[in-house]
């Protein structure tokens, strides 16, 4: 019974959160991004690429690292987005990352 209710209840839930730019976590990702790349331009005079990478979803590290390595970029920096550090979230990303970084054999310096 749960099979039959639950996609239709989810779907209801889902439409009253969604916007035209995605789900609530991507367009509040997004916007604190933007917000971060105009502090650092704004300190650093515009030489910052900022960009948003997800551990799980869209857009994903492999995407992002590989336009980030065809612009040039020789030195990232790493926000991690988490409310918190846990080695279950921030961690497991920064692994996540490296083993990108190796597959991609991006080198960095």
């Amino acid at each position: 019974i749960i099979l039959r209710l639950r996609p239709r209840r989810s779907a209801r839930a889902y439409k009253k959160v969604w916007s035209m730019e995605g789900s609530p976590l991507i367009a509040t990702s997004k916007l604190q991004a933007q917000a971060i790349e105009k502090k650092i331009q704004e300190r650093f005079r515009g030489n910052v690429l900022v960009d948003l990478a997800m551990r799980y979803g869209n857009p994903d590290f492999g995407s992002v690292l590989q336009l980030l390595r065809n612009a040039g970029v020789d030195r990232l920096i790493v926000l991690p987005l988490y409310p918190q550090y846990s080695v279950t979230t921030t961690a497991t990303s920064y692994k996540h990352l490296m083993q990108n970084l190796k597959q991609l054999d991006y080198h960095l310096k």
